[in-house]
């Protein structure tokens, strides 16, 4: 099932496998994030976690809202520890993500210590949406 979420001028797309496991794309005007990993459905959610890889890529959390100046300041994890990244793609990674289905969508669960203000909501859905402008 491949599931996708747009906003803005960037394109994401989940796919779910039948095996337990999961492909993540995600980019924008100049910026490309990926991850791949496993899920599991627990009670009436489906959580994904994130797998080890074995490419240098600087690692960011999938949903992470912090200030500008602190990420600034924050220091960049990489997938292999001390590595030098050289490549434009990211790895996002999902920890214990949780998102439960609705029609034809997973809306996700934010965390508790989550830092993201209330409105913050990420969707993704069977059917592509667009955008309009009017």
């Amino acid at each position: 099932m491949d599931l996708y979420q747009l906003l803005y001028s960037r394109k994401t797309t989940l796919k779910i496998n039948s095996d337990f496991t999961f492909n993540y794309n995600s980019q924008g005007c100049q910026w490309k994030t990926i991850s791949k990993g496993k899920w599991k459905v627990i009670g009436d959610t489906i959580e994904l976690n994130s797998t080890n890889i074995v490419t240098c890529y600087n690692m960011f959390p999938f949903a992470e809202c912090i200030k500008f100046k602190e990420y600034e300041n924050k220091k960049i994890l990489t997938t292999i520890p001390n590595c030098s990244s050289e490549s434009e793609t990211d790895f996002s990674i999902f920890n214990k993500e949780k998102f439960f289905l609705k029609n034809d969508s997973l809306i996700y669960i934010k965390k508790s210590n989550s830092l993201c203000p209330n409105s913050f909501k990420i969707v993704f859905s069977k059917t592509e949406k667009k955008k309009t402008r009017i």
